[in-house]
């Protein structure tokens, strides 16, 4: 056998032993995300005992059609662990009010949960959740009894979900979307809920409806999804990363909701796993994160924490989130190199983290303002006037502008930002811009210390401060 007849044969034989890997960890992968028959029977009363209860107090209110199960339960697609929902839908009369609408879903769910603790959680409206148990959670939701494309409210295309997965799916599909739920869990990137902005369950379903199996959507993005790709048929065009289009609708993008990075790290674990199977792309065991240069960055790691009062989670977190990218740009805007930012929320304990990791936690203590050019030539005198006593210098440039040398009231990081979070010396607004409205006590701002972060935060952290896990993964 000639040399290069013995590498393509060597080449082939590796290749069929990856395939063979492959299929024997998505095999055993499958069975460990299949409930187990106990699970299923404990699921079914769970189910079985919400239809009853909701039912009950539905009947008192002529506005509701009818009351189902849907979600991931009716589909066939639900994981047991850690923690799985029960849907009940409340189908409305179309006629109905948006007020009444929401009323009388509110007063049925609480009034049906009411042994369970219930509580309001909002999306596009708010309905009723509430723990059965431990690792079961049960939704009461609200919808329209809608035509399908007239929708009214965003859970009207629920029924319409339901139906077309249970069309779509084969048995071994519904396990294979068990298994692509438990792949994104295990890398930080399932949930639509905006502390992860990953993918959903019913996106899970998409995907494997639309390649036919777990390793079907695994291949295509690891070597077919560029960015503009659309997965399924768009009514309309879309802008972003890629689209994935809800099959029963056509003008709506599911990765709208998915934020750019996620859809990258998506990219990456998936052709982490075709290059090198292994269980603990499912099993919640994540990579190790570098941590060679972790202790420097900790070091310029600013870190905001701030209490707030009884807030929906999405609301707090999208607030977080958002004043976290304002911080950083004005950090960024004074003068402070700005590498990455963050944010956590701890629901509990009702607090919030700003993280924002910088270059160095200190800056030059002077800076230069530009002025006007002399072909404003009326502006001289007046800037000149304004700025000439509080500079440590004034030239004219050799373009022929002012420029005026001066001095930082701050240039240590931690108290630049303590100023601008400070209600007093920022002129009564700076705060209710950089910090969520309705917070709670002063903020506490400091550098380089884990000390104060508890487990859950002190995590968030260092996922800002090292390698991402995706990328290690495919090292």
């Amino acid at each position: 056998m000639s040399r290069a007849a013995a590498v393509k044969k060597g080449r082939a034989g590796k290749k069929k032993k990856r395939r063979a890997d492959i299929r024997k960890v998505i095999a055993d992968a499958r069975d460990a995300a299949r409930p187990t028959g106990a699970q299923a029977a404990r699921i079914k009363r769970m189910a079985d005992m919400m239809l009853g209860l909701v039912s009950e107090e539905a009947a008192k209110h002529p506005e509701i059609l009818d009351v189902e199960v849907g979600g991931s339960y009716r589909k066939g697609t639900w994981l047991a662990k850690p923690e799985m929902d029960v849907d009940i839908y409340l189908r409305f009369d179309r006629s109905t009010g948006q007020d009444r609408f929401k009323d009388v879903a509110i007063d049925v769910g609480r009034a049906a949960l009411k042994d369970f603790a219930p509580y309001l959680k909002f999306s596009d409206h708010p309905y009723v959740e509430a723990r059965l148990q431990k690792g079961v959670l049960a939704n009461v939701v609200p919808c329209y009894d809608a035509e399908e494309g007239q929708w009214q409210s965003a859970a009207d295309r629920s029924r319409f979900h339901v139906q077309y997965m249970t069309r779509k799916l084969t048995k071994k599909m519904r396990d294979d979307v068990r298994l692509l739920k438990s792949f994104l869990k295990a890398n930080g990137l399932y949930g639509a809920q905006v502390a992860t902005n990953g993918f959903s369950g019913y996106v899970a379903e998409v995907l494997v409806s639309h390649y036919g199996s777990f390793g079907g959507v695994v291949r295509a993005f690891a070597r077919d999804v560029v960015p503009g790709s659309v997965i399924g048929r768009a009514a309309r065009e879309f802008t972003g990363v890629i689209s994935i289009i809800d099959p029963i609708d056509g003008n709506r993008n599911l990765a709208a909701a998915i934020s750019s990075a996620n859809i990258v790290r998506f990219v990456l674990a998936c052709r982490a796993f075709v290059r090198e199977p292994s269980a603990d792309f499912f099993d919640g065991r994540r990579a190790k994160r570098s941590r060679r240069v972790a202790r420097r960055h900790w070091d310029n790691l600013l870190v905001v924490r701030f209490g707030f009062g009884k807030r929906a989670p999405d609301v707090i977190w999208g607030q977080t989130k958002k004043s976290a990218a304002k911080l950083a740009k004005k950090m960024a805007q004074d003068g402070f190199a700005v590498h990455r930012y963050g944010a956590h929320v701890e629901i509990g304990e009702r607090r919030g983290y700003l993280f924002v990791l910088l270059g160095a936690t200190e800056i030059s203590p002077v800076y230069v303002q530009y002025g006007p050019e002399f072909s404003m030539s009326e502006n001289l005198d007046a800037y000149i006037g304004k700025n000439l006593g509080d500079s440590e210098m004034m030239w004219v440039d050799a373009k022929g502008r002012l420029a005026a040398l001066k001095k930082w009231d701050d240039s240590r990081a931690d108290v630049h930002a303590r100023r601008l979070l400070n209600r007093e010396n920022a002129g009564g607004s700076a705060d209710a811009l950089l910090l969520p409205p309705g917070r709670e006590g002063r903020p506490k701002v400091w550098i380089g210390s884990a000390a104060d972060l508890g487990a859950a935060a002190r995590g968030a952290a260092e996922e800002l401060i090292a390698t991402d896990a995706a990328i290690v993964r495919l090292s």
